[in-house]
């Protein structure tokens, strides 16, 4: 391979963060629609906004957001790529309340994308679930889950 292409593999590999993607799990005391109220309040008093909340089901999820982060290109034009998050809690039964799983569900999608309603992403993207994340958004998402760990009384 030559110098040149060497230095430049080297630099590119420099530029680009190590991804991980791990969920934040936690037991909580509180049960049903108790754990719903608290984890939406929760995520207003840490600045996010829940689009769904499916107390059927057992998962509530925040809008997506456009983090800022410029990460690779995305689409046949290769267009210049930001990632978006929206965090996800799924909430599942316990022997004495519920267990929590706080994850970071991300995608990479062309600048300029919108979304109207926070659900619905305007534009083109591409899933992030396999590469994982940036480590300022694992921490953040950590950062989230003790703060809901604590909120619910988790341990």
């Amino acid at each position: 391979m030559p110098r040149s292409l060497v230095v430049l593999a080297l630099a590119f590999g420099a530029c680009i963060p190590a991804l991980v993607n791990h969920p934040v799990q936690f037991a909580s005391p509180m049960a049903g629609d108790g754990a719903i109220d608290a984890i939406t309040r929760s995520l207003a008093v840490n600045g996010q906004t829940v689009a769904m909340a499916d107390r059927q089901v057992g998962i509530v999820q925040t809008r997506w957001e456009n983090t800022g982060f410029g990460y690779g290109f995305v689409g046949a034009t290769s267009a210049p790529a930001v990632i978006w998050r929206r965090y996800t809690i799924v909430i599942g039964p316990a022997a004495s309340g519920v267990t929590l799983t706080v994850r970071a569900d991300t995608q990479r999608c062309v600048q300029g994308l919108t979304t109207t309603d926070g659900v619905n992403l305007i534009g083109e993207c591409t899933t992030l679930y396999a590469e994982g994340l940036v480590p300022e958004h694992q921490a953040a998402l950590e950062s989230l889950g003790a703060q809901l760990k604590q909120a619910l009384g988790g341990s």
